[in-house]
């Protein structure tokens, strides 16, 4: 797709976490630090301890967003159950020395998704109104946009923790809508959470395309054409993503 020619889509609202913000990766690097520093956790693989470290995510975001804890307390929180599946019980003091050393690791690693850097720009090129939509809180998402550089390329960020909504509520998905003032026809959704993104999108009357970067198999792969929900595995090559994300009509796979 050129670049320069007009989309037939007026909007792209982009998840942010393993969308635009390598979280995967810094997550990855901080769990192996604590890991190499924490003889406990030694005996499981980095994806173990992801898993886990995700589990225990979810169940702290659920008591951050009810205000039943803050995000310090939701940090440690999570570290002192991720020690306790390991049999050891951590004092509050040794969970906040444990959250502070994966945290410094976890920030050291943060970056930006690859080819995010070339998407974006092509996009506003286009004329393209751009959204995040997110369920985190503005105290982490902000920041994390300001250091991908992309604090300035959206016309709305949708804080979902902010504002006691989550994906895949419709409702989060409209407030972006409002804010760009478009239609539910004149936009794509894009996210890696299959249940988050492209359900939310769905209920919401919006397109989407699923990121798929772990090669995760297809929910819909019985389908066929147009049927099924289109996927992109990386963000380049940009005329792949282009297309995909502009062009109603297209069903191109990367």
């Amino acid at each position: 797709m050129n670049p320069t020619a007009a989309p037939s889509r007026k909007a792209v609202l982009f998840d942010l976490d393993d969308t635009l913000f390598d979280h995967q990766h810094a997550r990855r690097a901080a769990l192996a630090m604590l890991q190499r520093s924490h003889a406990p956790l030694a005996g499981r693989s980095i994806r173990e301890l992801e898993v886990l470290h995700e589990r225990h995510l979810q169940a702290t975001f659920e008591l951050l967003a009810v205000r039943k804890l803050d995000l310090a307390e939701s940090r440690r929180e999570r570290m002192r159950l991720l020690f306790a599946d390991h049999g050891v019980e951590l004092a509050p003091d040794s969970a906040a020395r444990a959250e502070a050393f994966y945290r410094r690791a976890y920030d050291v690693a943060r970056r930006a998704v690859t080819g995010v850097e070339w998407l974006i720009p092509a996009l506003l090129q286009c004329g393209v109104k751009l959204a995040v939509v997110t369920n985190g809180f503005a105290i982490e998402q902000q920041e994390k946009l300001r250091l991908c550089g992309l604090s300035a390329a959206f016309r709305a960020v949708v804080l979902g923790g902010d504002l006691g909504l989550s994906k895949p509520d419709p409702a989060i998905f409209r407030r972006a809508l409002a804010a760009l003032e478009v239609g539910a026809d004149e936009a794509v959704v894009i996210g890696d959470s299959w249940s988050l993104d492209v359900q939310g999108a769905r209920n919401a009357g919006i397109a989407a395309v699923w990121f798929n970067r772990c090669g995760d198999p297809h929910p819909e792969a019985h389908l066929e054409g147009a049927a099924r929900v289109p996927m992109l595995t990386g963000l380049a090559p940009l005329e792949t993503a282009l297309s995909l994300l502009l062009s109603p009509g297209v069903r191109t796979r990367a």
